[in-house]
């Protein structure tokens, strides 16, 4: 459909710089027909202000808007941007909910692998006392340069100083034989 200038009663192209009247009628003019200066309707397009006819403006003079009216439309949009910002927040606090029973079902599966970890690991060390898991560190440490010797039957003594005694015997009797004789210290 093509729409015609206001005053002259010319087609308005898309190629021909027109502005759009923001009024009942809806109407375009072109710019040069305007009786308003260049900058006037720069300033209008820019600032995305809304331009309005002669024959508009005169309209709304004759019949003005009551103020119960201008407050009607005002609690009308009032009431559509409260309803969608209820909505933006009710979505966004869904959203964060989600997100926390989430990680509360993150923490609680951490805290039940943690706890089953540290009974499992207590059960293993619960068969040994402290004095028991030191001496045989200690025994470890003193063995660490020995010899290995093979099929000769493990001490069953408790205490160090006993074991390594039975193994100086089991020694001295491989040793003795071949007439050498190991000086101990």
């Amino acid at each position: 459909m093509t729409n015609f200038c206001l005053v002259c009663e010319i087609a308005v192209t898309p190629t021909t710089p027109s502005i759009k009247c923001g009024g009942f009628c809806k109407k375009y003019c072109h710019i040069k027909c305007l009786n308003i200066a260049e900058s006037e309707v720069t300033a209008i397009i820019a600032n995305k202000n809304t331009w309005i006819c002669e024959k508009c403006s005169l309209s709304d003079r004759d019949h003005p808007v009551s103020a119960a009216v201008i407050e009607a439309i005002i609690a009308k949009q009032l009431d559509l941007l409260r309803n969608q910002l209820q909505q933006s927040m009710d979505d966004h606090f869904k959203r964060l909910n989600d997100r926390i029973t989430t990680v509360e079902n993150n923490v609680r599966i951490i805290q039940d692998e943690w706890s089953e970890f540290k009974n499992s690991h207590n059960n293993d060390l619960s068969g040994y006392s402290l004095n028991d898991v030191v001496s045989e560190i200690e025994d470890r440490k003193l063995r660490s340069h020995n010899v290995n010797l093979f099929n000769i039957p493990e001490s069953s003594a408790s205490a160090i100083a006993e074991k390594v005694t039975e193994d100086l015997k089991h020694v001295m009797k491989i040793l003795t034989p071949l007439g050498t004789y190991p000086q101990l210290s």
